[in-house]
């Protein structure tokens, strides 16, 4: 067997390995994120009515690390989740449930995977509708979307222009039905980017961020 040959051996083989692993490695997220939603939808079922709800994707869910007013929040939430997933979930709840307040943080993870403004804004809409059924009794609070450093590649390109379009859609769903919108984008945006002191990646609010959010939210909603 000539070297030559054995190199293209040695090189068909291991981009067979890498194609595999990636396979696999999407296989499994589809599968552990399916898992997560099931698991947590039973989790509704004994959710006490007296709390507080925090729904939302990994921005929310680092949030719920705080561990501040532990007593009084309850944490729907599943890092990497979308709209359309979020709203699934509520759906698989059975029992109608009465939370004093729930708070809403999504939409990041619809914008980054490519999908359009208006399209992720459809989603959230018909997100909406099902959560106000499931929380008929509960005041409702639209978090916009946090700004991002658009320059990472975490962020797949994604522009704060689009995140500033997709929340002034979320402030008219606020308006039209009657419910809170709470602008933190303004809040924590320093030249229409997120702060480099305030995030880990570009995308997620580090310890101090958090901490800034967590107060902000407090301090319109004082629950």
């Amino acid at each position: 067997m000539s070297r030559k040959f054995k190199i293209f051996l040695y090189g068909l083989t291991c981009v067979n390995l890498i194609f595999v692993s990636i396979i696999a490695i999407k296989l499994l997220n589809r599968y552990y994120k399916r898992e997560w939603i099931v698991i947590h939808a039973d989790m509704m079922e004994s959710i006490s009515p007296s709390k507080v709800y925090f729904i939302g994707d990994s921005q929310m869910d680092n949030l719920c690390g705080l561990k501040q007013d532990a007593k009084k929040i309850r944490c729907i939430t599943a890092p990497g989740i979308s709209i359309l997933q979020l709203k699934e979930l509520l759906e698989k709840g059975n029992r109608k449930v009465s939370p004093s307040k729930v708070f809403i943080l999504l939409g990041i993870n619809d914008l980054r995977s490519g999908s359009t403004v208006e399209h992720a804004l459809k989603s959230y809409e018909s997100m909406l509708q099902t959560c106000q059924k499931k929380f008929p009794q509960s005041t409702c609070y639209l978090i916009s979307l946090l700004p991002i450093i658009e320059s990472v590649p975490i962020n797949n390109g994604l522009k704060n222009a689009s995140i500033v379009k997709f929340n002034h859609g979320v402030k008219g769903f606020a308006q039209t039905k009657g419910i809170y919108y709470l602008p933190i984008y303004e809040l924590i945006s320093r030249g229409d980017s997120l702060p480099m002191e305030y995030t880990f990646d570009g995308l997620h609010l580090n310890s101090l961020g958090n901490t800034l959010l967590y107060q902000a939210i407090y301090g319109f909603a004082n629950f």
